[in-house]
């Protein structure tokens, strides 16, 4: 591996390490069929352990990659990131996966970095988030002669326009077959994540399958950022409502008009012994006219 390269810290704990047993995971996973009603330009997925959301993602990027086969550039937008928090950008020249590296646009990521106030990550010194690199392995499947940047975006107003912003420097550098990607999981509830305002168990489970998430769930479809933004922070049923934000802008000025949910589930459908202390909710969209 370069010292440019970004490393899969992950590997072998949140997906495989082998190559063929990354790509027989991903074929297992991605057997959901999700036949979309739009025409796509972008998705959102979640980003835990492949046992836990694998199967939401890769199905979700599978519906993607039908309608989308190609694709030059992929922007994905992550980062368990705070209102305080900078953007945060990869400096390097790919990302380390099981399957081989993905390239990453070095003169692109310096326009951005130019363009924001941001702080710089290099293969040495990066933020060690799974928001990002769960997906690598995903990418490189479905489009494995696109290129990656990856921005980490904060929960801010400002988060549209650094989704647009991003979209927009991709375009003056001569990009054309550009898709969106956004990486975030739904409502955290339990005592592992300090969050359990309707009870404990199953009780909190159902509220967050029937209340919690499908609040937030709605305004995503909508692609109204205002309200994710507002509703994320209030009810705590986002962990990357910045990385939401961004992909639903920059899907905007591709002429996306409305999301489309491919599927949700929780942790507890993997692990229902959990229940009684903490989970995790999982969506998948697609993002069209």
């Amino acid at each position: 591996m370069s010292n440019d390269t970004r490393p899969a810290l992950l590997s072998g704990r949140w997906y495989p390490s082998d190559a063929q047993a990354c790509e027989d995971s991903i074929s297992a996973l991605s057997k959901y069929s999700f036949t979309p009603k739009l025409t796509p330009v972008g998705a959102i997925v979640p980003h835990a352990g492949w046992v836990y959301s694998g199967g939401i993602a890769a199905s979700t990027l599978a519906a993607l990659r039908k309608q989308r086969p190609k694709a030059e550039l992929i922007i994905l937008f992550g980062g368990h990131l705070g209102t305080r928090d900078q953007i945060r950008l990869f400096m390097g020249k790919a990302f380390e996966t099981p399957l081989g590296p993905i390239s990453a646009p070095i003169e692109l990521v310096q326009d951005l970095a130019m363009g924001f106030d941001c702080e710089l990550e290099s293969a040495d010194n990066f933020y060690e988030d799974n928001a990002a690199e769960v997906q690598f392995p995903l990418i490189h499947h479905f489009w494995p002669e696109a290129e990656l940047i990856v921005v980490g975006v904060p929960p801010t107003e400002a988060a549209g326009s650094i989704g647009n912003e991003a979209l927009d420097l991709a375009r003056r550098r001569g990009y054309k077959n550009i898709l969106l990607i956004g990486s975030t999981d739904m409502t955290h509830y339990g005592a592992n994540y300090n969050f359990q305002p309707n009870g404990r168990g199953l009780t909190g489970l159902d509220w967050v399958k029937k209340e919690n998430d499908p609040m937030l769930i709605r305004e995503i479809e909508n692609l109204d950022t205002r309200r994710v933004l507002w509703i994320a922070k209030r009810n705590q049923n986002a962990c990357c409502p910045g990385a939401i934000n961004a992909c639903i802008a920059a899907s905007r000025s591709l002429g996306a008009t409305r999301a489309e949910l491919t599927q949700y589930a929780t942790s507890y459908d993997v692990r229902p012994d959990q229940a009684a202390s903490s989970f995790v909710g999982y969506a998948g969209f697609l993002l069209g006219r």
